[in-house]
């Protein structure tokens, strides 16, 4: 999200857009770490085989993980902003 929509949001909606992108960034990390649990587990028995679909798993994880957690630390710091001129 642009700077110029964040600062053009109320502080309800600041609040709403990040209480989800919390939820969205801590379900991803949690299936991720059930992924790499997965994949550790397959590798320490001997059953895993590396294919384009384990490397898709990984690259959507990282597409998902890091722009949210950017958009996240964007509206933290806005809220804070705001809540300091008070």
């Amino acid at each position: 999200m642009k700077e110029e929509q964040i600062k053009n949001l109320s502080d309800d909606q600041l609040k709403n857009k990040l209480k989800g992108a919390s939820s969205v960034l801590k379900v991803s990390l949690v299936l991720f770490i059930i992924y790499a649990t997965y994949m550790i587990y397959s590798l320490l028995t001997g059953s895993w085989e590396l294919n384009v679909s384990s490397g898709v798993v990984i690259l959507f994880f990282l597409a998902v993980i890091f722009p949210n957690y950017t958009l996240r630390k964007q509206l933290k710091e806005e809220i804070d902003e705001r809540n300091a001129g008070r």
